[in-house]
């Protein structure tokens, strides 16, 4: 779902979804305008998810306290790593806006799925 606008709203969806067990894999929410509800969300769902699952959700608007909440729900999963960080990485400082880091998103996503690259 990413650099898809879902929002809180949404990211509490995916995580009905998560407690569910399912992805198994991992969840990718970047840049989806989620903020630290969501986040927290997310973070509360994940012990339930399967053992393997990650959640990425960098470029969203959740904060530090979601950016907290969720990498503290990651490190109690699968013990403190790099990537980690990553997966809450909020860049907020210009000119990497939120809304600039969406457009760029928006606009790779076209190209990639207008088949004229391939990754």
């Amino acid at each position: 779902v990413s650099w898809t606008p879902i929002g809180d709203n949404g990211a509490a969806a995916l995580a009905t979804t998560l407690a569910m067990g399912k992805p198994s894999r991992s969840l990718d929410v970047w840049g989806c305008d989620v903020g630290a509800d969501g986040a927290m969300a997310l973070a509360a769902a994940l012990p339930a998810a399967g053992q393997r699952c990650h959640v990425n959700a960098p470029f969203n608007r959740m904060g530090l306290a979601g950016q907290a909440a969720l990498l503290e729900a990651l490190e109690a999963k699968h013990g403190p790593q790099l990537g980690h960080g990553v997966a809450v990485l909020q860049v907020t400082l210009l000119p990497w806006s939120t809304p600039l880091v969406r457009a760029l998103g928006r606009g790779f996503r076209r190209v990639f799925e207008s088949g004229r690259m391939r990754v």
